[in-house]
This record gives C-alpha cells, structure tokens and sequence, in this order.
C-alpha cells in the first residue's frame, strides 16, 4: 500500500452519511487514490459498507451525555488515542469526515497532526459533530446553499451531496414495469432503517380505500428489517399489487418507475429525489434535531414537494393525497418541474477535486 496515496473516510451512523461518503470513495479510488473506511459499529454502518470492497476500520464513539458524561470523557480519551493509532497506521494524505460522532476524533487529531482534512454536510441545518468540526477542519463541503450561513464562510464549497452511482441505474425497471403495468406506482420508503409510523399509516390507509381505488394502484415499499415480517402478512391480506423489501440497492429501478415517493427527509433521500426529479410527499423524522424538517421545509418553500409533520400523518391525509394525485397527473408535473430547478450534479467529482487538492498541498 502506498501511504502517500491514502484517503481515509470516516463516516457512521446512518445511510445518510454513509451513501455519500462510499460515492466520494468510489471516485477517488479511480484516481488512483486507496481509501480507508472508518465506521461506527452499528449494523447498518456494516450492512451498507458491504457493498464496496474498501478497506474497513471500526470507530464508535456514544454521543454526548450529561448524566454519563463522565464515562463519554474516558471512552473520548481512549477514542482519541486510538485515532491517532489509525493516522499512524496508514499515514493519510487526506481525511474527510460525513457526519456522525464517530467522525470526531480522527478528524481533530487529523487538524492537529496538520493532515488536510474535509468535512462535508448533508443536511440543510448542520450537525453537531460538523459544528464541533468546522472550527478545525480546513475546507467545509455543503449539500445545499443555505447551509453556508452556520459556517466559516472562508473554509466553505459548495458541492452539493454526492450520490450513489446505482441511483441513476434503471436496470430493472423494466421488471418493475412490467409487473405493475397501467397503475398509479407509489415508492414508499423510511430511510435507511425504516419507519414504523409510516408503514402503519400506510398500511391503513389501503385498508380503508374500496377496491376499485386500490386495484389502480401498486406499491413498493422499502419497510426496514424490524417491520418486514409483520408488513408481508399484512401485505398478503389487502388485495393491492405490491413489492416489499427490508433494504434494496438497485434504487434507480424503482425511482424510476414510480409516480409518487412518500418519504423521510434525510438529506440524501431527498437529494435523490431532486436529482430524479421525483414528486415526493415528505414525512420529516421528529427526533432528528430538526435536521429532517429543515430540509423538507426547504424543498416546501420552492414549491417542489409535499411535507407533513408525522403528527399530522393520517390514513385519512394520505388517502387524499393519493388520490388527487393519481386523478390529477399535471399537479405531480408541476412538482417536477419545480424540483428540477433544484439540481445540483456531480457533487462527487467536485468534491473528488477538493480532496486532490488538499493532498497536493500538502507535498
């Protein structure tokens, strides 16, 4: 391994940071470049990792507690030492860091090692790790132009967030087409771990519709593990075309063919979203410190999607919107057409760019 070309990666957490930072590797290995993925121990961290065969160190770091703060401070001793251990090891060129608490640690001693380091926010309103970060780091990627605000405007790029190739991929759709010929194709998805309420919800909503309504339509549902089982008994007992999955890689299959999305608002969801063009109904998660509203709102604001508190989310909401949409196709145009305005493309490849640099200016 030729340590002058190492990049280490640290993301964990979530399929929202995760996604984009496995994008940036992808681009950067086909410069050449060797990447080191640093995660959390969670399983989703382990399950989305395994779709790319990089190079994996594990980091988990408790976020902050007041009432155990003093055991945060020892793991935060211990978590610094072994992050240096890890700069040791593979000597990186660069360090880039998508959010998460485990990124903390190997991205300060990386700042004090003076190693380039980068940081790259996703989400309209920043995390508490990137905050903690941006005063150390030397250059800040933003997702979306309103974000600069909370940052060092000096340190600031905007990139836009980097997306997986498979998303633009439609391999399948044809499969997906086929099976769902002449009806009204709603996505529905939760996020990389699902969504209990929206499933229910969602679930209700298609109890209650008659038949002849639910015979138009077919549904692909995206339900994370914990709800799989109990939707696909439930599934077999409504009557409506569907397919159901825990997770699913090929996305751009299914964006493709479906006519609405009924989403969470992770940053990366909707960034999908936007660059698909896809008229979405937004369903901000409600304990992520405003970060999943934040971006619906900003998306509402442009008059290119739907958004509803999960408080307000009810089977007799959705059934209206279902059917406005499936009976007035131009108000699902008119949110494309909005939405489209909002893309922001090859995120990736400028931020593959910034990493390059900020090696070269090390030599």
């Amino acid at each position: 391994m030729n340590r002058e070309e190492n990049i280490i990666i640290a993301a964990g957490g979530s399929g929202g940071h995760l996604f984009p930072a496995l994008s940036l590797a992808d681009r950067l290995k086909e410069k050449g470049r060797e990447v080191i993925l640093l995660i959390s121990s969670k399983d989703i961290d382990k399950k989305i990792s395994a779709l790319r065969n990089y190079r994996l160190e594990i980091f988990s770091l408790p976020p902050f507690s007041f009432r155990k703060s003093h055991f945060f401070l020892i793991k935060f001793g211990k978590s610094l030492l072994l992050a240096n251990e890890i700069l040791h090891k593979y000597k990186p060129a660069a360090v880039v860091g998508f959010g998460g608490y485990n990124t903390i640690p190997i991205l300060l001693v990386s700042a004090l090692k003076k190693i380039p380091t980068l940081i790259h926010e996703q989400n309209v309103l920043p995390g508490m790790a990137n905050r903690i970060l941006s005063k150390f780091v030397s250059k800040i990627a933003i997702g979306f132009y309103c974000t600069e605000k909370f940052f060092p405007s000096k340190k600031v790029i905007f990139s836009g967030n980097p997306l997986r190739k498979e998303i633009f991929e439609r391999s399948i759709s044809e499969k997906f087409k086929k099976k769902f010929q002449s009806k009204f194709i709603i996505l529905i998805m939760g996020g990389s771990q699902g969504a209990h309420r929206i499933n229910t919800v969602v679930l209700n909503t298609l109890k209650e519709m008659p038949s002849s309504e639910k015979n138009s339509l077919a549904i692909i549902h995206l339900c994370g593990v914990g709800d799989y089982s109990f939707l696909k008994e439930k599934y077999s007992q409504l009557g409506v075309a569907h397919s159901l999955f825990s997770f699913f890689d090929k996305m751009g299959s299914i964006y493709a063919v479906a006519d609405l999305v009924i989403s969470r608002a992770g940053a990366i969801s909707i960034s999908e979203i936007i660059a698909l063009k896809r008229a979405a109904l937004l369903i901000p998660y409600p304990y992520a410190r405003l970060h999943q509203k934040a971006n619906a709102k900003f998306l509402f604001q442009q008059n290119a999607c739907l958004m509803i508190e999960e408080k307000d989310f009810t089977s007799q909401y959705l059934k209206k919107i279902i059917l406005k949409f499936k009976k007035n196709r131009e108000s699902l145009l008119a949110i494309k057409r909005n939405i489209g305005q909002l893309v922001k493309v090859d995120a990736d490849k400028l931020l593959e760019k910034e990493v390059i640099k900020l090696t070269e200016k090390r030599k």
